[in-house]
C-alpha cells in the first residue's frame, strides 16, 4: 500500500529504529478499513465530554487543522503533544500521562 521509506519518513519519523521496524512489520494489522465500507449508525455524536490530542510535528494531519477542528467542531482547545503521527509508538509514556491527567473521568 505505502512504500516503507515513505512510512518511515511521515508516520514513524520520531520512532526508535526497533519500534519503527516492528511497526512496519505490523502495518497491515494496525488500521481497520471499516470506516470505508460500513455505515455509521449514529445520527449525532453522543453528548459527552470531549478531548482532542494532537502531535505538533505530525506530517499526516496538520497541527493547524487539528487546532481549528478542536475549536470549531468540538468547541474545545486541543491538547498538544510534541512529536509525529504515532505517539503511542514514539512517546507512549507522554501520551499515557496526558490521558491520565486530562482524559480520565473522575
Amino acid at each position: 500500500m505505502f512504500d516503507e521509506a515513505v512510512l518511515m519518513e511521515v508516520f514513524y519519523q520520531d520512532c526508535q529504529p526497533d519500534i519503527m521496524r516492528w511497526a512496519l512489520s505490523k502495518r497491515r494489522l494496525q488500521q481497520s478499513m471499516a470506516y470505508i465500507f460500513e455505515a455509521n449508525p449514529l445520527q449525532a455524536l453522543p453528548n459527552v465530554d470531549c478531548k482532542y490530542i494532537f502531535c505538533t510535528d505530525d506530517l499526516i494531519i496538520s497541527p493547524a487543522w487539528s487546532r481549528y477542528a478542536a475549536r470549531k467542531r468540538l468547541g474545545i482547545e486541543a491538547i498538544e503533544l510534541p512529536g509525529g503521527h504515532c505517539p503511542h509508538l514514539s512517546r507512549p509514556y507522554d501520551l499515557a500521562s496526558i490521558l491520565t491527567n486530562h482524559c480520565l473521568v473522575e
